[in-house]
């Protein structure tokens, strides 16, 4: 996902979390915990899905991740690249969310 794409998101969640009359609680964490971001791998069929409250919501995996040792340890390798850049977009575009929306920074 792009960046703009992630903020076109987040900012869907906080504008309909916000139109809800009868929703109670944070709005800004409710909206963070809506939002989710997916990264995949061009190399294996690898698909990662996070939301901007950086839980993990899925991961899927090749279906023939059993073929063989070698090719197990290059998806995991590919597997951890993949968390990884997507921890790190996820953690920018939170804090950009955030500091949109007078949240200040995020800890994470």
């Amino acid at each position: 996902m792009s960046a703009d794409q992630i903020f076109s998101e987040a900012a869907r969640q906080l504008r309909q979390i916000a139109a809800d009359s009868h929703f109670r609680g944070d709005p800004v964490a409710a909206g963070l915990g809506a939002t989710m971001v997916v990264a995949s791998s061009t190399e294996f069929s690898i698909e990662v899905t996070t939301s901007l409250a950086l839980e993990l919501e899925s991961v899927r995996l090749p279906h023939d991740l059993a073929r063989g040792v070698s090719y197990c340890e290059d998806v995991s390798q590919e597997v951890g690249a993949v968390l990884t850049a997507l921890r790190a977009g996820c953690v920018n575009a939170r804090v950009q969310v955030l500091a949109a929306v007078g949240g200040g920074s995020a800890s994470v």
